[in-house]
């Protein structure tokens, strides 16, 4: 069960109903715990905890460099940190999940919102340590950086179940990067 359940992305504004509504079904499900992978839950983080205050919320920080490398090529003929009318960008239903900086040069509006993106969740982290930490991406690469995320996740060391080295989506696989 994730946001896409729901067949919708969330938006950078007014998610709150989208969060609502996956925290329901999550109570629903009868699971001790759940989890998903969405960065539009940052632009959610007050209304998620208000209504989960036992939420424990992770953001992996990927290197800035390749994160905006692989966002401009994802990107392709799209231009999503900036309102456009689609003659010069082409219009996409992702274009709500992403804030807005005015930038025409999208390289430039990619790197403002890596840089904003990161120092949102570095003030949530700091605001509430106790439920919002900012773990380097290398974390899932070895068996310390797991184990701190799931000791943050709040699992018990025996029931920790470690998977150094495993790879589902490789970056030569990723199909929006293929031709």
């Amino acid at each position: 069960m994730t946001h896409e359940y729901f067949g919708y992305d969330l938006p950078a504004r007014g998610g709150e109903p989208f969060v609502d509504a996956l925290l329901d079904l999550a109570a629903r499900s009868g699971m001790d715990a759940y989890g998903d992978v969405a960065f539009g839950y940052l632009y959610a983080v007050e209304h998620l905890l208000a209504r989960c205050p036992s939420a424990r919320l992770m953001c992996l920080q990927r290197d800035r460099a390749e994160t905006v490398d692989s966002l401009w090529r994802w990107s392709g003929p799209r231009h999503h940190w900036t309102e456009h009318d689609g003659l010069e960008w082409q219009c996409d239903p992702w274009d709500h999940c992403f804030p807005k900086f005015g930038l025409a040069d999208k390289r430039a509006a990619v790197e403002r919102y890596w840089d904003s993106y990161y120092a949102a969740a570095r003030a949530w982290e700091q605001a509430r340590p106790d439920a919002v930490r900012v773990f380097p991406m290398d974390a899932l690469n070895s068996e310390s950086g797991q184990r701190a995320i799931l000791d943050f996740a709040g699992y018990a060391p025996q029931d920790m179940r470690l998977h150094v080295g495993l790879r589902l989506n490789p970056l030569e696989k990723a199909r929006h990067l293929t031709a």
